[in-house]
This record gives structure tokens, sequence and C-alpha cells, in this order.
């Protein structure tokens, strides 16, 4: 905030100016307002500070510039990548600078001020239009849009948008794919030859690979994919192995084999089902998609083995050698029959680990050092949080504007506080600070925080996840150690608790977060 009186030395290239002085805030904004009517008597903000004329056509051979509009990324982040409908939503703020010759003064005329700030309708704004974009929100008040003046006629102005840009993403590798989504800027009204956008990163970007083209900034994404591996791969691939373990017991009849491995096709519908959900529908089959359909093809493929080839046999054969076949059949050792169940046991089961690893390992590459945890879930549903809401501004400088963060006492009484909770959530304390952080460019900026401590209500997840998972697992166990049982029965079972969990996590993976971290709950 202002000093409530402050004596200023103002420097001129001359000297120092001694012809006014500026003591309070009351002189300071006589002099900003008598600069003002001055500057903005003549003003039309209505015109365009764009130069028409074609050089080409001019007799005398001068080259008139374009004019040039600077837009400085300052803030990224992806809020969401929306598979489906092939889009991106990002948190996308930047800044535009440009020079308008109709504006400036000479600082010392007006007591040193060196630059002002006037409201957006005050002034020309240029142009400049996000295409390929599904929506492109300023999510401010108008009250707040503000553009900072310098007296040489160089303006600048913040605009923070929330945009959805289309990105065509590429499904071959999911889910350890990478996307490159740009954000494409131009304008729409004026020719190449009188109006150019340059677009340019701010120190606190420097560390993004931006290429320039159309004017575009463009964002290189990849995915985490350990949710993926645990909600999709890992299952997926356990009943497989579960299901060909049970196709190969020699114990089982022919219709508990089909029971079995139609048990496992529905699990791999229900896998199929969550990954629809998150997919685009395009031509591109992506290799998670493959990796299932090829589970499905071993478990028929098993499944054909074991029932069709035991009833194979050869149409033509004389009564003697049927005679003679017959009698081998009855002395014949089991050891023979069982070696080629083994065999063809062991290269399914080579089969679905390899299908497997091909998946898995298709990158060595650790991608938990590449995402940062907001949210976290390991703790989940027993889990509490910490959101923050920071508040500052982007277009004051530090040493004239200042926001204090500060609670109202009714937020120290904890009935008040545990009120702004939902069904859900409960709030336990909310605090406030006020911190000084150093930007790349070593300028500081005052950053006002507010933080609220949240607590999950669990119950809905021990009665829908918890309660049913326990229940079925001791059944399943119960069944499994029956002596009377079969193992191609107790095996069934087995699968059917699988499909159970499976499904489970289905639920789970409607309401968790995509990270690298996976909630106890989902172990």
């Amino acid at each position: 905030m202002f000093a409530a009186t402050v004596t200023a030395l103002l420097f001129a290239p001359s000297g120092i100016v001694d012809s006014c002085l500026i003591l309070n805030r009351t002189d300071f904004l006589r002099e900003q307002t008598r600069l003002y009517k001055t500057l903005f008597k003549d003003y039309d903000a209505r015109l365009p500070a764009v130069i028409t004329i074609d050089n080409s056509s001019r007799a005398d051979g001068a080259d008139l510039p374009r004019y040039n509009v600077a837009v400085v990324l300052s803030i990224l982040k992806l809020i969401s990548m929306d598979e489906s409908e092939q889009k991106a939503n990002f948190l996308f703020e930047y800044q535009m600078e440009w020079q308008d010759e109709r504006i400036g003064w000479t600082p010392s005329e007006y007591c040193g001020i060196k630059h002002i700030y006037v409201s957006r309708q005050d002034v020309w704004i240029p142009e400049v239009t996000i295409i390929d974009a599904h929506s492109s929100q300023d999510y401010r008040e108008e009250y707040k849009k503000f553009v900072w003046v310098n007296s040489t006629g160089h303006m600048g102005y913040f605009v923070p948008t929330v945009t959805a840009t289309v990105c065509a993403i590429k499904t071959r590798d999911f889910p350890f794919d990478s996307q490159h989504c740009p954000v494409k800027m131009m304008t729409q009204s004026f020719s190449a030859r009188e109006y150019g956008i340059e677009a340019k990163l701010s120190p606190a970007m420097f560390d993004l690979d931006v290429r320039e083209q159309m004017n575009s900034f463009e964002f290189s994404i990849k995915r985490n994919p350990s949710f993926y591996i645990a909600v999709v791969i890992t299952p997926s691939f356990v009943v497989n192995i579960l299901c060909i373990i049970g196709l190969f017991l020699r114990a089982g009849n022919s219709m508990a084999k089909l029971g079995m491995a139609l048990t496992n096709v529905m699990s791999l519908t229900f896998i199929y089902g969550i990954l629809a959900s998150v997919l685009p529908k395009t031509d591109e089959l992506p290799k998670i998609a493959i990796y299932v359909v090829v589970n499905l093809c071993l478990i028929v493929a098993a499944l054909v083995c074991v029932i069709v080839l035991p009833h194979v046999r050869l149409r033509r054969r004389t009564d003697k050698i049927k005679e003679k076949l017959d009698e081998k059949k009855d002395n014949e050792d089991p050891t023979i029959c069982c070696s080629l169940n083994l065999g063809l046991f062991i290269a399914f089961e080579l089969a679905n680990l390899t299908n497997f690893l091909v998946l898995v390992f298709h990158s060595t590459q650790d991608y938990r050092e590449d995402y940062k945890k907001f949210v976290t879930i390991r703790e989940f549903p027993f889990d509490s949080q910490q959101c923050t809401i920071k508040i500052m501004t982007q277009l004051f400088m530090p040493n004239e504007y200042s926001i204090e963060a500060v609670l109202s006492p009714q937020l120290a009484n904890s009935t008040t506080v545990e009120s702004m909770g939902n069904g859900e959530w409960k709030v336990l304390k909310v605090t406030a600070q006020t911190v000084i952080v150093e930007n790349p460019d070593k300028s500081l900026v005052e950053m006002n925080t507010y933080e609220f401590y949240l607590k999950r209500n669990p119950s809905f997840y021990i009665a829908v996840v918890i309660t049913p998972s326990f229940v079925i697992n001791i059944l399943c166990v119960l069944g499994l150690f029956l002596r009377a049982e079969s193992s191609m029965s107790k095996l069934g079972m087995a699968l059917t608790n699988v499909m159970s969990l499976t499904f489970i996590l289905g639920i789970l993976a409607t309401v968790l977060p995509k990270t690298d971290e996976l909630p106890k709950i989902g172990e």
C-alpha cells in the first residue's frame, strides 16, 4: 500500500525536477487526472493504430512497418484432456504488449509519472484470436480489466483465459502416449502485411520448448500410465492366467470350461467398457485395446484346443484299425495326453505373458519423476487434503499495490468452519498467509494464500467398496478350502471373485484421478 506521506525526488534527463512535489496520494491523483485528460482529449479508441497503406503503391519507395503485437505466455496449466472429444482444456494466461504512438508524454511535466493504468475501454486493444478452439473465456469481471500505459506509448494487457483447444490425440500408444497440442493465435481482421503477432515466453516459462508457427504455442504432454496399469492391464492379465489354468485342468468337463471362458469374456468386456469411456472413436486402435483383444483371442483359442481337439478323429479308419486303437486306448499311458495338455498350457501362458510384457515394457522410462501430485490419494477414502486458493495482482507492481489475506472473525468458530463442507468433505480449518515469491527473472511478487484443510467422509466407500470386497473374499477363501469341491469349481469361484473385484475397481475408476499413486483401497 502507499505510505501516508511520500516525498519524491524525481529525476529527468535534464536533472532533478523541483517544479512539483508529491506529498501524498491526493497530489498523485491530481497529477494523474491532469495527465489522463491530456492524453485522451483527442484519442479515439475505436480507431486501430494500424497502417493500411500498401508499400508497393507508394511513389517515394518508403517502407512503412507493419503493426506488431507481442503475445507473452505467462502461465500454462493443463486442466483436463478429453480424449473422446479430441480437445485439451488449459488455464492459458498471456500478456499482450504493443505500441500506440498516439499516446505519450514527458514524465518531468507530470511530476515524474512514467506509467499509468487505464480501463481497457479507454484505449484500442489489438486483436488476438485463438483459433481451432472449442472455447476461450476471460474469467475476470469487466471492472478488473486494466491496461498499463508507459510514457513512451508502450502498453500491456494481461489476459487470463480458460481455453479448450482442438488437439489431435493419437491413441496408438495409450496409456503410454505423449501428445502434442498447439494453441494457435492470429488476427482475423487485419491482413498479414499490415499486422503481425509475435509469440514469446515469459522468463517463468523458459524451460518449455516452444515452436513459432502461425504465432502458436505448442505443448508436448506425456500421460501417466500408472492408473491404467492398475485398473485395466493387471486385472486383465490375472484373469487370463486363471482362466487358462482352468481350461487345461483335466478334472473339469467341457461345460464347466465353457462357463469359465464365458466369465472371462465378460470380465474383458467390462474392462473394455472402462476404456470406451476415455478413448476417442477413431480408426486408430490403441495398444491397450489391442492387448485386451489379444487376451480375448487367447481365451477363445485355448477353449477350442481343450474342447474341440480331443473329439477330432480320423474319418477313414477300418474296423480293424478301430479295434486296435480301442485296444491301445485301454492300455494307454496317460502321460502322452498329459504332455500334450501341458505343452498347450505352457504355450498359452507364455503367449499371455508375452502380450502383457510387450504392452507394459513398451517404455522403460520412469514416469514417477515427471508428475506433481496435487491430490494425495494414497489413504483414500480415509484421506485428508490441503487445498489452496491463491490471490495476487497480475498487472500492478509490488511497490504500488498490496493485497492482504485476512480471515473474518467468524472463521475462528469451529462450527462455522465445519458448515463450509459438504456431504463428502468436512472442513477442518482455514488459514491465511501472505508471502513474497521470487520469479525466475528475479522480480518479486506478493502471493496471498488461503489454505483449506479437508477430511473425507469414508462412509459411502466403506459401504459400497470395502465391505463387499471383504465379504466376497471371505466367501471365496472359504470355498477354495472346502475339500469336497473339485479343482475346476474352485478355480471358477476364484475367477468369479476376480471379476467382482474388477467391477469394484471400475467404481473407483470413476472417482479417482489418473495419477501414479495407487490408493490403499485399490490395492
